[in-house]
């Protein structure tokens, strides 16, 4: 039997979703710790600017924060995650994403 984190990663890997862009899957991949994406977000940071960009990595510019967050939560209801794994997925989230729009 699966675990909810191993559910969790099969419910959002690439392969579910035929237009999940490439950049798409390595936001995904660098939340969840995984390395499914080619190229991956070296090193696997995502950081979402005080004026509410979202950059990721060394210096890869993501887009703005209101599209990332836009995107996540149409891919999180397209899994059709439990509760548990919404639970996981946002301790992932708060883990690999720091946001500095916050005081």
């Amino acid at each position: 039997m699966k675990t909810h984190m191993e559910s969790l990663k099969a419910k959002l890997h690439p392969s579910r979703f035929t237009h999940m862009s490439p950049k798409m899957a390595a936001l995904v991949a660098a939340i969840l710790g995984e390395d499914w994406a080619t190229p991956a977000i070296d090193p696997p940071e995502i950081h979402i600017t005080s004026d509410g960009f979202v950059t990721a990595g060394a210096s890869d510019f993501v887009g703005t924060a209101r599209d990332f967050f836009r995107n996540f939560k149409a891919l999180l209801k397209a899994a059709g995650l439990t509760e548990e794994e919404l639970s996981l997925w946002r301790e992932c989230f708060a883990k690999h994403v720091t946001d500095w729009r916050r005081p």
